[in-house]
């Protein structure tokens, strides 16, 4: 590098390197970014081996501070047929390994930085769902990718807002922070006449010099390009983020596409069109104002949890156990409700970690248990939900009850107030969820009882508030917890671990309680008996009956003080629950829910 003036000097060197990166052991199904000292370099979608053209020279500053980023990089997936890295092969010897079946980055010899001679930490965004299993077959392929967030929006969606003008009105509603809540809700498109695919979902009249502006709000893959499509009747424009977006005309003029840059495109975008009857030309008689919009191919994808315990358990580089040992049944049930929730988690496995430890890190997240029946060897995969046909648990009655010892737990025990903090996969960066709490918990503790779970696993906001509500519901509610003790008939001896059962027990003030299994010790033939923890199932609570004792029949020995004052329970007010909740805490709860 030289400075300025008369005489050229040296301040400085840009940096060259030869760098190979391991990505996995095993195959990927794609690559999606490339970041360098924390910033992204580049990013798409790699399926395939292929180079890759990195040109971000002032991704650090440029060559006043400390350069940046410009060469090719290669990207071998870890194919079967994968040949020995040709830039290796000329730089470090001919007798190069070709490293199949193991994902590899090769950057080739281009400027990585500028001033600084140490290099800046790489770091590779990948994907593996479908890729890397054993024999290339992966178990149950229609359901292991789970969507989680995209750009895509019909224009003939509901909730569009929208507003119309009159002539000559030179209002301005494209900021995103202008506020739409006092519009009216529609489904688009608006106006009377059909333009093209677009038909009219809401009617809005004609008259020259009238104005329709529709805006949306939507979520995005931060950094990459939008594609939209606009109909107009007649002419428009377009704001995305409160930055004007050119509309290039197709054939059909009243058809235009955009495309917005990635440097525009956050995770949580303001789009807004602004169409005008007969300006700058056209007919009175015609408005119409649409806007549809994807993003290409990309997509966040997570992989179903019950595909990544059952790759756990049976790949050959971990548990290795024979898929005649797995329950397909059991891990298909499974996997169909896990994405049917949308229940998709984002993981790594490093080796350094016992695989045990690896797959209850997994149970803990989606709420189950992973266990292998005494009765057939086979492993299976249990979900803790809501039990829809509770006749049709295993019963526990009492002669087969040697003991039953319940703890109720106090409300001044329980969490009221829940964070969980997840990891933002698209920003490579750990967030939290803000606060939520049981206000009916903290009333009753006179307190508030906090606590922040880890669940590093889960990639996107949504899904940590729905696990953070699940959590709390848990945690704040008091619980009857207790250690039976049974003997070994009617097949209690097949019971596993995180499944259910009845306990009707009324000589221990239980007259039905549907309880989860914990930890079991099954004892042996010889003492004849089972025991195990159990926890009262905290979606079955309304249906549990309890024994009281029969009262007294000797008078009492004083007279009872009065009666208190009657008291009644009532709902609250709607716009009472709206004022003492966050709007995150009030997204979390269904419609029909009750304060």
């Amino acid at each position: 590098m030289s400075g300025g003036g008369s005489k050229t000097q040296t301040v400085g060197y840009w940096y060259k390197y030869l760098q190979a990166f391991a990505l996995s052991l095993g195959q990927l199904d794609a690559v999606l970014e490339f970041r360098a000292g924390g910033r992204t370099a580049w990013r798409g979608i790699v399926t395939e081996t292929s180079r890759i053209y990195v040109n971000a020279l002032t991704l650090w500053g440029g060559k006043k501070k400390e350069g940046g980023l410009q060469g090719y990089m290669d990207l071998q997936l870890g194919d079967a047929d994968q040949q020995p890295n040709d830039y290796l092969k000329a730089h470090l010897g001919a007798d190069q390994p070709s490293y199949r079946g193991k994902a590899m980055a090769i950057w080739r010899g281009g400027r990585w930085g500028a001033m600084n001679p140490y290099p800046k930490r790489a770091e590779l965004k990948v994907r593996r769902i479908l890729k890397g299993w054993d024999d290339d077959a992966a178990w149950y392929p229609e359901k292991a990718e789970i969507q989680l967030a995209y750009a895509n929006f019909d224009y003939d969606q509901a909730g569009w807002k929208y507003k119309v003008e009159a002539p000559g009105s030179d209002a301005d509603y494209s900021s995103p922070s202008y506020d739409d809540s006092g519009w009216e809700s529609g489904v688009g498109g608006f106006g009377n006449i059909a333009q093209g695919e677009f038909s009219v979902g809401t009617y809005v009249s004609p008259g020259v010099g009238k104005g329709i502006w529709i805006r949306r709000t939507f979520d995005a893959v931060a950094g990459l390009p939008l594609n939209i499509r606009v109909a107009h009747d007649d002419g428009a424009w377009l704001w995305v983020n409160g930055q004007e977006v050119s509309i290039s005309p197709t054939a059909d003029y009243f058809l235009g596409t955009a495309t917005v840059p990635g440097t525009l495109v956050t995770a949580r975008n303001v789009i807004a069109l602004k169409v005008l009857d007969s300006i700058p030309a056209g007919s009175p008689t015609a408005i119409f104002a649409a806007l549809a919009m994807d993003q290409g191919e990309y997509e966040l994808l997570a992989m179903n949890p019950a595909h990544i315990l059952y790759d756990s358990l049976t790949a050959r580089d971990m548990q290795g156990e024979p898929t005649a040992l797995i329950n397909d049944a059991s891990f298909r049930a499974a996997a169909d409700t896990l994405y049917e929730e949308g229940f998709g988690v984002c993981t790594t496995y490093d080796f350094d970690e016992d695989i045990e430890d690896f797959q209850q890190r997994i149970l803990d997240v989606i709420g189950g248990a992973l266990t292998q029946s005494r009765e057939d060897g086979q492993y299976y995969l249990d979900l803790i939900r809501r039990t829809d046909d509770p006749e049709s648990l295993p019963v526990i009655e009492s002669d087969d009850i040697k003991s039953l010892t319940l703890e109720p737990s106090a409300i001044t025990e329980q969490v009221n107030e829940l964070v969980v903090e997840w990891y933002d996969v698209e920003n490579n960066v750990k967030k939290s969820t803000p606060p939520m709490q049981s206000r009916g918990a903290v009333h009753a503790a006179g307190q508030v009882i906090s606590e922040t779970i880890q669940y590093p696993e889960i990639p996107v906001e949504s899904l940590a508030l729905r696990v953070q509500a699940r959590d709390l519901a848990a945690r704040s509610t008091p619980l009857t917890k207790g250690t039976l003790t049974t003997n070994r008939r009617n097949d209690i001896w097949r019971l596993r671990k995180g499944q259910k059962v009845r306990l009707q027990a009324p000589e221990d003030g239980v007259a039905d309680m549907i309880v989860v299994l914990g930890d079991i010790d099954y004892g042996n033939v010889k003492d004849g008996q089972i025991k195990m923890k159990v926890v009262e199932d905290v979606y079955s609570m309304p249906e549990t009956t309890y024994v009281e004792s029969q009262p007294s029949q000797t008078p009492p020995l004083y007279t009872p003080p009065a009666a208190p004052p009657a008291q009644r329970l009532i709902e609250a007010p709607y716009v009472e629950v709206v004022a003492n909740l966050s709007a995150a805490d009030l997204a979390v709860y269904p419609d029909d829910t009750g304060v």
